[in-house]
């Protein structure tokens, strides 16, 4: 059965675009009305309207606006209102999702534009699927330093989660809180009209769908909550907002995995105590085991559980030799504890990667990079399917 939707546009060129594109739409019936979308507003039915509804505002109108607020408020949770408009700016655009947009269609309109748009909006108006008081697994990820490799393990390991076999229906978020320097989604090739920093301007409003209508969804399956694209004080999270962001992506996911700062905040021991699992992500140098004692001192003194807290030296050069085997085993001794995982260099395919906004798996199925965050997913999971609190290792 398909899912209807109608679009309240002016009688222009666009109205033809959406009539166009509206039949090649999959599982959804749109029925474009060319109107005053004002008089549309103000005259809905709200008890035969469609649970997705398309409208044209013109958003340098304040009168408009506050109809489309009034329209918001009136369709609470029961529908979907996605707006398009002309010449729109990014700040406009975010000011229409802190409203409770759910998406907006850039015009002129194309398929897929609207396609994408629906089928957000079709996501939004499902019956949310119960999870019987199952708590999804949390996992941070802190760097010793920039360039320690660890937002690209992030991101290789929450597609590896993703597309675990044992686990057809797992989901995965990714949530990039480094929130000054964060890249996932650049990394990623994602362009998100929402981040983190719409979040922390309206954290009164945040609940699931608000945190769920943030995220972007890449094409591996992970939903990625992208860090903000401007420059903002690290203190503009609160520990309160780390908290509740991490409780309802806890209730909403299997897997949430966090790309943190490397500089410790006032939300950081919240973080990292919400966390199931914490990987302090380190190359083997002097300046990076400094940073290291310095992150387990500090998590100690914060009273954080070390049981928690696994070491990773990325970079590993192949065969012994300056970071090799036995410049591991020469940094766990200086550690004064192990190094749970090591992962092997595999610059020019992260580098390719990287610089094209794919997975590593996707320049290099072999990769040896895929290969040892395969080898880290085996091990929580075997922790996480474990009543008792196993030891993580390779």
């Amino acid at each position: 059965m398909k899912t209807k939707a109608i679009a309240a546009i002016r009688p222009t060129s666009i109205a033809e675009d959406l009539t166009a594109h509206a039949a090649a739409l999959n599982d959804v019936e749109l029925q474009v009305s060319v109107c005053e979308p004002m008089d549309f507003i103000a005259e809905v039915d709200l008890t035969i309207l469609p649970p997705i509804v398309i409208v044209e505002v013109d958003l340098d109108q304040l009168d408009q606006i506050r109809a489309l607020e009034g329209l918001i408020s009136r369709c609470g949770q029961a529908h979907a209102v996605l707006v398009t408009s002309e010449n729109a700016s990014l700040a406009q655009i975010r000011q229409l999702m802190r409203m409770g947009v759910i998406d907006f269609i850039p015009q002129p309109v194309n398929a897929a534009d609207l396609n994408a748009a629906i089928e957000h909006a079709v996501q939004k108006t499902k019956p949310q699927t119960q999870r019987s008081n199952a708590r999804g697994k949390i996992v941070s990820l802190m760097r010793s330093c920039g360039g320690s490799g660890a937002t690209t393990l992030a991101i290789e390991l929450a597609a590896s989660l993703a597309k675990d076999e044992k686990s057809e229906t797992a989901s995965v978020a990714l949530l990039d809180f480094d929130i000054q320097n964060g890249n996932v989604a650049i990394a990623l090739d994602l362009m998100p009209k929402v981040t983190l920093l719409d979040i922390l301007e309206s954290p009164s409003r945040l609940d699931t769908a608000y945190l769920k209508g943030s995220m972007s969804r890449h094409k591996s399956g992970v939903d990625v909550l992208a860090a903000p694209s401007e420059i903002i004080p690290l203190e503009g999270m609160t520990e309160e907002t780390a908290r509740t962001i991490l409780s309802i992506a806890r209730q909403e996911y299997d897997y949430v995995l966090i790309d943190m700062p490397s500089t410790w905040t006032s939300w950081t021991a919240a973080v990292m105590d919400e966390s199931d699992v914490n990987f302090l992500v380190m190359q083997l140098n002097v300046v990076a085991i400094q940073r290291v004692l310095r992150n387990l001192h500090t998590a100690k003194e914060q009273g954080l559980d070390d049981k928690k807290i696994a070491v990773i030296a990325n970079r590993i050069s192949k065969g012994i030799g300056f970071s090799g085997a036995d410049r591991v085993k020469e940094f766990e001794t200086a550690l004064k504890r192990p190094i749970e995982f090591t992962v092997r260099n595999d610059f020019k395919s992260v580098s390719a990667a990287r610089d094209r906004g794919v997975l590593t798996r996707e320049i290099a199925r072999k990769s040896v990079i895929g290969q040892d965050v395969e080898r880290i997913k085996e091990a929580l999971l075997e922790r996480f399917g474990s009543e008792t609190s196993v030891a993580l290792s390779a």
